[in-house]
């Protein structure tokens, strides 16, 4: 944490700013007390390029195999991103600017599924907190079996996703929608979500493996 704190302080992004890694809770709002200009604070880091411990966590985990934990949040999946990250690990991850610049990718990544998923009357449906983790997981398994690899530096340096590809993707998280409502065993289609069964049920569908591995999806995924 104090190693991604110091690197949230140095790196820039390529349009020469920085985001705000709020290590501590509250840690912004000290910040902007103590500042001397803390309208220039705010307006440097609206909330779109902030984020907390807890939201590191679940937009990393999202890019992996286990959607699921995501869904499950809070203390589960932080611990989940930290024993991934553990340096005692032989596996462990190293905490370095290649490893910052793909987690702010993720981040953009995770924020614009978001977007693109809606809210209220404009939404896609009501699960969001489900369908979006599940989606970039799908995203996450394909792209490595695509010649080119879907690309997280792409995303650093354009720091957005553009509108060919954010038409794509709400095809993606209109047929994960469906597929969790379809494929759960339960009514209650969010708290289903967080059994790593229902995933390995959609990951394995035929209406999954078919979108996944059609012309357009092979298109979009290689974009490196």
């Amino acid at each position: 944490m104090v190693q991604l704190k110091s690197l949230s302080e140095s790196v820039l992004t390529p349009s020469g700013k920085k985001w705000f890694f709020e290590r501590a809770k509250g840690d912004f709002n000290t910040q902007v007390r103590k500042s001397t200009n803390s309208q220039k604070l705010k307006s440097e880091f609206p909330p779109k390029k902030r984020f907390t411990k807890e939201l590191l966590a679940k937009y990393y985990c999202a890019w992996g195999d286990a959607p699921y934990l995501v869904k499950k949040g809070g203390e589960k999946v932080f611990r989940t991103f930290i024993e991934d990250i553990e340096p005692e690990k032989e596996a462990g991850k190293e905490i370095n600017r290649e490893f910052y610049e793909h987690l702010i990718a993720k981040i953009i990544l995770f924020r614009t599924m978001e977007e693109v998923y809606g809210q209220g009357k404009n939404a896609i449906g009501q699960l969001r907190s489900a369908t979006v983790p599940y989606a970039i997981s799908a995203i996450y398994l394909w792209a490595k079996e695509f010649e080119g690899k879907f690309s997280l530096e792409v995303i650093w340096k354009q720091e957005a996703l553009n509108v060919e590809f954010k038409k794509y993707l709400k095809q993606l998280l209109v047929l994960m929608n469906d597929l969790i409502k379809i494929y759960s065993l339960s009514d209650d289609y969010g708290e289903f979500s967080k059994k790593e069964e229902l995933w390995e049920v959609i990951k394995s569908s035929s209406e999954l493996n078919e979108f996944m591995n059609s012309d357009l999806s092979i298109k979009m995924l290689s974009n490196s």
